[in-house]
């Protein structure tokens, strides 16, 4: 730069977030787990390539359901379409979820003792009691 300080590059090397904090043990693995997991997230996907043009390309029966008024080709094309999206969300939502507790676990962000479970800055929650004490 003319009459200037050259500019500092970013660091993108180590990014840290505030507040996050993972183990040492789990940072060599990390891409490596992003990318099996993207992989398991899409192999359900790889054999319903023929939903998919069935569904963008339907072809009219010309006879309604009397009940929806639906054309019935919308059972026979798109439906299973819908169907089979909405079983990969439900997974990808389970999958996630685990992932979410899993990572809580790891970052000591829930502690588990006998007969209760506490986070550190907050409410314990004991498992015999609904809805669970709060005591501080």
């Amino acid at each position: 730069m003319p009459g200037g300080s050259p500019r500092a590059r970013p660091s993108w090397s180590r990014t840290t977030f505030p507040g996050c904090q993972v183990p040492e043990i789990l940072q060599p693995c990390l891409g490596r787990l992003s990318v099996t997991l993207a992989l398991f997230a899409g192999w359900p996907g790889t054999g319903r390539w023929e939903l998919v043009l069935k569904a963008l390309n339907p072809t009219p029966f010309g006879i309604r359901d009397p009940l929806f008024d639906q054309d019935v080709a919308f059972y026979v094309f798109r439906l299973p379409l819908w169907s089979s999206l909405y079983g990969w969300l439900m997974g990808v939502l389970v999958v996630s979820g685990l992932a979410v507790i899993a990572v809580y676990f790891c970052t000591r962000g829930i502690q588990v003792s006998r007969g209760a479970s506490r986070c550190p800055d907050g409410p314990a929650v004991t498992y015999w009691s609904w809805p669970p004490s709060c005591s501080s």
